[in-house]
């Protein structure tokens, strides 16, 4: 029997349906869903306490149900069936599972992973003005320096960039998501202090810090930082798939795993 894949008026036989995956750049999602179950399989079978158990299972299904029971008091839309309520609850167990996973696979690394990405995590809240002239960002400054005109005022009339349309105020914004040269002299700066114009790629930029926000690893940065070492790792895995020709059955039997 030849195995084959139908969408509308078209059949596709299943030796190309690879081929379409990579067309249309599916290939690697694909790879990378078959590698978080193959690390969730793998990791499932370590005789751990940190391992996925069933009374871990059985709690995420009933808060899940109770929520759904919840819903159904103040129902919105129409109702969904039962295969899909189903296919919601799979996907709930999932992310429970995936989430104590990465606590157990990276959880002993977040402190010095912390430390190497703080600098970066900052946050900070501060006003920029940027003009594409040197003389009219000179001027400018001055008036800013001698408290002539107000930073708001200034920025929402001559500022050439978005921040024009909230008086030049930006943040809470990470450092990391900064320019280099911009995260360089807010990390430097102290509260109120006003930089004269900078030239910053095809800007001349007048910036001051209203605020620094020193990050803590709180529960939601742990979080945070455990999707990152993830989504790094599942990188990593999902460029060693390749595509080739062989029998199935000895691949069957040659599976490595993926969860060390």
């Amino acid at each position: 029997m030849t195995v084959a894949l139908k969408i509308g008026a078209q059949i596709f036989p299943g030796e190309n349906v690879i081929a379409l995956l990579q067309q249309y750049g599916l290939l690697q999602p694909l790879a990378k869903e078959i590698i978080i179950e193959q690390a969730l399989e793998a990791w499932g079978s370590e005789e751990t306490q940190e391992a996925w158990t069933d009374e871990d299972e059985a709690q995420v299904i009933q808060q899940f149900q109770n929520q759904q029971a919840m819903a159904a008091m103040a129902p919105q839309g129409p109702p969904r069936s039962p295969e899909a309520e189903m296919a919601q609850q799979r996907l709930v167990v999932k992310k429970a599972k995936l989430d104590k996973f990465k606590a157990w696979k990276w959880g002993n690394q977040l402190e010095s992973y912390y430390l190497k990405r703080k600098e970066r995590l900052d946050r900070v809240i501060y006003s920029l003005l940027r003009v594409k002239d040197a003389a009219v960002a000179q001027e400018l400054y001055f008036r800013l320096e001698s408290n002539e005109a107000s930073f708001t005022d200034l920025a929402s009339k001559y500022s050439k960039g978005p921040e024009a349309n909230t008086g030049g105020l930006i943040g809470p914004a990470d450092l990391g998501g900064c320019h280099p040269r911009l995260a360089e002299m807010l990390r430097v700066s102290q509260p109120e202090q006003l930089w004269p114009p900078t030239r910053i790629e095809d800007w001349w930029v007048i910036m001051r810090l209203e605020k620094f926000l020193p990050t803590q690893l709180d529960e939601a940065l742990r979080r945070r930082l455990l999707d990152e070492l993830f989504s790094q790792w599942l990188q990593e895995q999902s460029q060693q798939f390749e595509v080739i020709q062989a029998p199935v059955s000895p691949l069957l039997s040659a599976s490595p795993s993926v969860a060390s």
